[in-house]
């Protein structure tokens, strides 16, 4: 957690904006299931790895190119029971979203 709050200070220092945040945080339940998606090439549904660059998860990381790679995915890896959003709005006028 310790990295969020210094990623969060460093991003409002690099654009000049105030340390007077305003913090919102929802958690909601996702369907159970593990499904493909045929526009990406992707597997959806499950935890990908935290990239530690960003400390979000890794983008276009379930890429179903083999059945092999697919069978990997989903003996590795866990589904994602919820999607959970937090948001830290700077308390300055002007601010957009």
């Amino acid at each position: 957690m310790k990295n969020k709050y210094l990623g969060l200070k460093s991003f409002l220092r690099d654009f000049d904006q105030p340390f007077d945040v305003i913090i919102s945080e929802d958690a909601t339940r996702i369907t159970n299931r593990i499904e493909f998606d045929p526009k990406t090439n992707e597997l959806v549904g499950l935890l990908a790895p935290i990239n530690p660059n960003t400390g979000m998860p890794t983008e276009n990381f379930f890429k179903a190119t083999k059945p092999s790679k697919i069978l990997e995915f989903v003996s590795n890896y866990k589904h994602a029971p919820y999607l959970q959003t937090i948001v830290a709005k700077p308390m300055k006028l002007g601010i957009s979203n």
